[in-house]
């Protein structure tokens, strides 16, 4: 088997879900245990993976496209939706990443400054508007090659 592209994009685009929605339980940890820096790193850390992980799969998304376009049964409306929301996810995460990068900045060198429940109140709206947002593109990307979650006046119904 011959890996390619469209491969390393389906591996890759769960990731930009997932990390979100696991950093906001250690972001809710992290408010309550507010000595423990480890837990905050560790949010940080997966919200910048989220970010990494959204930009990875943008990257490839054009050549997997390249790959599907022209086969049978393919949605060229739900390729074109998914992309489009799949920049735009990436662009919320990296704006998530940065300030998530700003927050450990502050945290870390900057404790007076440090204001923890705003700052992670932020991460968390952050982080589940990410994640939905992910999701949604996702949802759009699994429209593109299956019919079976495709809009009934898509398909016919």
């Amino acid at each position: 088997m011959v890996w390619n592209a469209a491969h390393l994009h389906l591996m890759i685009n769960h990731l930009p879900i997932f990390a979100p929605v696991l950093a906001m339980p250690l972001l809710l940890l992290a408010l309550w245990k507010r000595d423990e820096k480890a837990i905050f790193i560790g949010a940080v850390l997966l919200l910048v993976f989220g970010a990494i992980g959204g930009f990875i799969a943008v990257q490839t998304g054009e050549r997997a496209e390249e790959a599907v376009e022209g086969e049978p049964g393919i949605s060229m409306r739900a390729l074109s939706e998914h992309e489009e929301r799949a920049k735009t996810t990436s662009l919320a995460l990296n704006i998530i990443a940065l300030i998530a990068l700003a927050a450990l900045y502050f945290r870390m060198k900057r404790p007076e400054k440090f204001k923890p429940i705003y700052l992670i109140a932020i991460l968390l709206v952050g982080a589940f508007i990410g994640s939905s947002m992910a999701g949604y593109a996702a949802l759009k990307g699994g429209e593109i090659h299956h019919p079976e979650i495709r809009p009934p006046e898509e398909i016919g119904l």
